[in-house]
């Protein structure tokens, strides 16, 4: 576990440094389309949205198997 957490950080580092761009794009788009003072408040739009997509989607399936 160790060697290959530690073979691919090269590459996650480099993805993440490839992405920032794209990313800082995007929630520049999302601040001024709804008119946010800042990006941290897009940041924290996106994260809350995709943790209760999440959550929601964990909490069907969570409810699926304790009607059976």
């Amino acid at each position: 576990m160790w060697t290959g957490n530690n073979v691919t950080r090269p590459f996650r580092v480099a993805g993440a440094a490839a992405l920032a761009p794209a990313i800082d794009k995007g929630l520049k788009g999302i601040q001024e389309k709804l008119n946010l003072p800042s990006q941290m408040y897009a940041f924290a739009l996106v994260v809350g949205s995709v943790a209760a997509v999440c959550f929601t989607i964990f909490g069907c399936l969570i409810l699926s198997k304790w009607g059976k």
